[in-house]
């Protein structure tokens, strides 16, 4: 009588592609991890110019009123388009925008509301 030892070629073959389908799932998931990590990024870089362009209004950089002005912002590795406008919208209110662009894509704009001084 033959004993038969080791594997079989189809449960082989078998485990082989139960173990290709579990690599390319991680493989993916590694891959859309990272592209989101870089729009996150991108996000916090153009938050932080906010952020930044905001605090110098008062002291450093004042917009007047019903203007837009836009240029270029480097930051990180990356060089934003900022477009800032201020307008009246009502008696003793103006309106203020800030947009940030990149590579011809908004990444993040922020509209206020303000009391005229």
């Amino acid at each position: 009588m033959r004993l038969n030892k080791g594997f079989s070629l189809l449960e082989v073959g078998v485990s082989i592609l139960i173990l290709s389908i579990a690599l390319l799932t991680i493989f993916q998931s590694i891959s859309f991890n990272n592209s989101n990590l870089e729009s996150i990024k991108k996000k916090a870089f153009a938050r932080q110019i906010i952020i930044n362009r905001i605090s110098s209004y008062e002291f450093i950089d004042p917009i007047r009123i019903n203007s837009s002005r836009s240029f270029d912002y480097v930051f990180g590795p990356y060089n934003f388009l900022v477009f800032e406008e201020m307008s009246v919208t009502g008696i003793n209110k103006k309106k203020f925008t800030i947009r940030i662009s990149l590579d011809n894509e908004v990444i993040t704009e922020y509209t206020t509301l303000a009391a005229n001084e």
